[in-house]
């Protein structure tokens, strides 16, 4: 009797979970055939968009739901985690820990469970962390947890309230409110300050041997020198006036300029925006991009840097390893004896190390084709940190020499490079070339040959950069290394913030409200010190020292009184908060405040809706509003006249703007609705198209409207002067020599794209080294494209202009109804 054989049961392969698609790729390529890797492509659990899903009475338990777009993937996953081993490896971070619980939670079918992390994406540490799995760190869920709800609670409590006493859309966030604040203070400080006169002195002195020497007035009659007037500074030139000079005192000595740690979170972000002109998202877009990994030919996918939010500057024995046998190599002579350990911030975590490139043989040079801009220049920032934070310091030869001449004593200072040690591989912009100063002897006499006097005026503190901004969230404390891109990218899009000259941040006026009221309704809320006190509570509930119910009920403890008593002050502020000091409305001498309409903030008059009065303002130098002229009293922009009589009813045509542009239309509109396109000729004088000849135009049989000439993508046709309202049209019939004529534009047309115009401005779409060039529409219309199509299908309508973007430096911008639009990082201004 035959016997029947036992199939054999399969033994799933090991399942490990990531959070990005992109590092799929790169772990699959080092763990082979052996695992399974998977991807949650991101947070799949939170707090539901469409209430509070706090329950305070319940100790503050958050609802959580299934991200609508993540349920497939879900489902996915826990068909592929049933009977398996699986491995949670999200970043190593709260956020990452988060979604790992999340993970968990769904996912727990009776598989084994295990937590790895790894602080670069490499063979040898994602092995290592597989050899040594662990669990979910509770405590740093717990910590996530906590700043979520505390988050929550904050924006959708004060939220509405602004929505009452501003306009809907606005928010308000517990740690982008206090960043808000310290913008439009610095803004005030800038408007208040008082600007006061002082003058510099310089002299040029020739000294033994023909050389010229330039040195500055430093001390008057032995005290610090202050000349805050140009009659000082002419009694001074009298008194040295064919007076002997002599040298009083020459040093020199040696400097070493040590190398900076390598780079944490929020000096990477201020590096990138001082040296490259990135803000932080651009910064966090392309650092993550390079850890995740980069397709380098060959080699396949490989992670770049290591885990770049971090706050601690220690480097790994196997970092400090890799960078000293890179320095050997290549520049032996700066080598330290022993590696250069650095001490990071009081408080910093210390559970991952500095930013830095996992294999510093991946030099920039030679990587530099398989990396788009942003990540080729970042690399290179963070490459070249790294190993000079491990080589010898650049030395220099300082010299400095004190001047004498009566009661003035004056100084010149020389540096000269020796030794560039760390600069080789780190080259600082910000020095200029060497300064040299001729060794002097003590006592010798020099020979003045000028006096110059230059008028300078105290500047007030500089408005925030993207740069500066990061470094004083981080000097107070206030976010996480992680939060910095997104609260500067919050302020930006709920326009409290524009970037003004140079990238700096200027507050709106909306901003400039906003913190008002919150100011009047939340004092405590906005303090700093308090937002840094509730950061420190979050890091001591990631370290388990803290429960996470008893930090939020401290928290709701206090800011429940404060949003009881906003919700019935902050609606009665807002006019007292706007109105105008000084300024009435021309119309009917009523008060005046700012409003705030679709187009933007306007002055309005607070008699509306009886007094209609609007007008625009700017702002001067000291925070004072100025009207700008108006054309009439309901604040309409005054429209250009022109000579060009209107093809329906004979009367002058006036320059309009509209969706597609500017356009000819009829100064009686709405009363009569005839419109022309126009060109402009070399002189900028108007050209407007030919208009056909009125009674040779039919009437609309619907509503007997006359109808109008217009052009369509099947030739022209006569449309109905009501238009939106009725939509009839009627058909035109082309001659033969219109025919020929469309023909022949439609054949230079082809020839124009066979043969386009290059414009060498490059695409805006990420990972494409294509260039622009001009092509033309089935209609004659030029636009501009990419080079790249079909790989790549960016095109816009409006010729470019060669302007950088102030947001994030891209070379050029998109014109768009009167401002510029960036097509990189879709900032849109002047």
């Amino acid at each position: 009797m035959a016997t029947k054989k036992t199939p054999k049961t399969r033994t799933k392969k090991p399942l490990v979970i990531v959070e990005s698609p992109t590092k799929v790729r790169t772990i699959s390529r080092y763990l082979g055939g052996d695992y399974r890797v998977a991807s949650s492509k991101g947070h799949i659990r939170d707090l539901p968009k469409s209430k509070l899903s706090v329950d305070l009475a319940d100790g503050f338990a958050p609802t959580y739901e299934v991200i609508p777009r993540k349920k497939k993937v879900v489902e996915e996953l826990r068909r592929e985690a049933r009977g398996s081993k699986v491995y949670l490896a999200c970043d190593p971070d709260r956020e990452g820990e988060a979604i790992c619980w999340h993970l968990a939670q769904l996912i727990d079918n009776g598989a084994d469970l295990y937590r790895i992390t790894f602080n670069e994406i490499t063979k040898s540490a994602i092995l290592k962390a597989l050899e040594n799995p662990g669990r979910i760190d509770q405590a740093l869920v717990d910590a996530q947890q906590a700043r979520r709800i505390l988050d929550r609670l904050v924006g959708y409590q004060v939220s509405p309230i602004l929505w009452k006493a501003v306009r809907r859309g606005l928010s308000a966030g517990r740690v982008q409110s206090v960043a808000l604040r310290l913008i439009v203070e610095r803004e005030l400080e800038r408007e208040a300050f008082d600007a006061e006169e002082f003058w510099n002195v310089a002299a040029a002195l020739e000294i033994p041997g023909g050389d010229i020497v330039e040195a500055q007035l430093v001390r008057l009659d032995g005290k610090k020198a202050r000349l805050r007037s140009w009659e000082s500074v002419r009694e001074l030139f009298n008194d040295l006036h064919e007076k002997p000079w002599r040298v009083a005192d020459f040093k020199k000595r040696l400097h070493k300029r040590r190398p900076q740690p390598p780079y944490i979170t929020s000096t990477l972000q201020q590096d990138a925006s001082t040296r490259l002109g990135f803000n932080p998202k651009r910064t966090m877009r392309a650092a993550q991009r390079l850890y995740e990994g980069v397709e380098l030919g060959k080699q396949g996918q490989v992670g770049l840097i290591t885990y770049m939010r971090t706050d601690s500057v220690r480097i790994s024995d196997e970092g400090l390893t890799k960078a000293r046998d890179w320095i050997g190599r290549n520049h032996p002579d700066y080598l330290p004896a022993k590696a250069r350990s650095y001490r990071g911030k009081k408080g910093a975590q210390d559970a991952h190390e500095a930013v830095r490139p996992t294999d510093p043989d991946l030099e920039p040079s030679k990587i530099a084709r398989y990396l788009d801009p942003d990540q080729r220049k970042l690399y290179e920032l963070i490459w070249g940190r790294f190993l000079a934070s491990q080589m010898t310091p650049a030395i220099y030869d300082k010299t400095e020499a004190r001047l004498e001449c009566d009661r003035a004593e004056f100084s010149a200072k020389g540096s000269v490079l020796r030794d560039p040690g760390f600069l080789t591989v780190y080259p600082d912009p910000g020095r200029g070339e060497d300064n040299r100063l001729p060794v002097l002897e003590v006592g010798s006499e020099l020979e003045s040959v000028w006096l110059d006097g230059r008028q300078k005026f105290t500047q007030p503190p500089a408005r925030f950069k993207a740069a500066s901004l990061v470094k004083e969230l981080e000097k107070s404390g206030i976010g996480r290394p992680s939060t910095y891109a997104a609260i500067l990218s919050t302020l930006m899009d709920r326009e409290y913030v524009v970037t003004g000259p140079n990238r700096s941040l200027v507050p709106t006026e909306l901003g400039r409200l906003v913190i008002k009221l919150l100011l009047v309704g939340f004092p405590k809320l906005l303090k700093v010190d308090f937002t840094a006190e509730m950061e420190r509570d979050l890091d001591e509930i990631a370290r388990g020292e803290r429960d996470w119910r008893g930090v939020l009920d401290d928290f709701y403890t206090a800011f429940r009184p404060e949003l009881e008593r906003a919700e019935k002050e902050l609606p009665k502020r807002r006019d007292r908060e706007t109105r105008l000091e000084g300024l009435h409305c021309p119309l009917d001498n009523g008060d005046l405040v700012i409003k705030f309409g679709k187009a933007g903030p306007f002055v309005g008059c607070t008699n509306y809706p009886e007094c209609t009065f609007t007008a625009n303002f700017h702002r001067d130098d000291d925070g004072g509003i100025v009207l700008e002229e108006r054309s009439n009293n309901n604040g309409a922009d005054k429209p250009e006249p022109t000579d060009v009589p209107c093809p329906l009813c004979g009367e002058k045509m006036v320059v309009r703007s509209g969706r597609r542009g500017e356009f000819l239309g009829c100064s009686r509109y709405p009363d009569c609705k005839g419109t022309l396109d126009f060109t402009l000729d070399e002189n900028g004088g108007i050209v407007p198209e030919e208009a056909p000849d009125p009674s040779d135009a039919p009437t609309c049989e619907k509503c007997g409207a006359i109808m109008v000439r217009r052009k369509g993508r099947f030739g022209p046709f006569w449309g109905c002067s009501n238009y939106p309202k009725c939509r009839s049209i009627v058909r035109i019939e082309q001659t033969p020599e219109e025919k020929e004529q469309a023909k022949r534009e439609a054949a230079e047309r082809r020839k124009k794209n066979q043969e386009p115009e290059k414009l060498n401005l490059p695409c805006p779409v990420e990972g494409c080294s294509g260039t622009l060039i001009v092509r033309i529409n089935r209609y004659g219309k030029e636009f501009y494209a990419c080079d790249a199509y079909p790989e790549c299908k960016f095109s816009c309508n409006r010729r470019p202009v060669e302007s950088p973007c102030p947001n994030c430096g891209f070379s050029w911008r998109e014109p768009y109804y009167k401002k510029l639009r960036c097509h990189h990082c879709g900032h849109s201004g002047p």
